[in-house]
């Protein structure tokens, strides 16, 4: 492929999306819609994560919110972020005797699920401490962005050391 193309490399569409939040104790609140959109925009691999060698052509994506424009509706501190996040992704080369850019292989569709709480949700005056929970996913096709999450529930694992209380949905 590479003998025939110049230029390649791989592109992403960002199709259907949601955002929901909560408020307050991430236990006791309901989500609640923070953004919807129906897909519109190139989200392309950065530079810096992708690589060609040859035949093979590979990129990384790290999804999530970005927490300006993604929820730009937000009023007051939320307490928990769960965006999910549709994709499409091909790779695009222009020829080398000459003509515009084509698509070179087939569609990949995959989907992203990322959850951010604040540690500090319960404290108004201090920096928000946002880190990803273990309610995070990703696969192969697309997800209904549709769907409120579910709610949350502790989940107790026996581990050698003790017992561990873990977030899940």
């Amino acid at each position: 492929m590479y003998k025939q193309y110049r230029n390649l490399e791989p592109v992403q569409w960002l199709g259907p999306e949601a955002a929901w939040i909560k408020y307050g104790n991430p236990l006791k609140q309901p989500w609640r819609i923070a953004r919807q959109a129906p897909g519109s925009d190139w989200d392309n691999p950065v530079p810096e994560n992708i690589a060609i060698s040859g035949d093979l052509i590979a990129y990384y994506d790290s999804p999530g919110p970005n927490l300006n424009p993604t929820i730009p509706n937000i009023k007051r501190r939320p307490s928990l972020i769960k965006t999910l996040q549709n994709f499409t992704g091909w790779v695009v080369g222009k020829p080398i005797s000459r003509g515009a850019s084509q698509r070179l292989c087939e569609l990949a569709a995959w989907f992203s699920v990322v959850t951010l709480a604040d540690f500090n949700w319960a404290e108004p005056s201090s920096v928000p401490k946002w880190q990803r929970i273990g309610l995070n996913r990703s696969g192969t096709g697309w997800i209904d962005v549709n769907e409120t999450p579910t709610e949350l529930k502790w989940k107790t694992d026996q581990i050698s050391t003790g017992t561990t209380r873990v977030l899940t949905d």
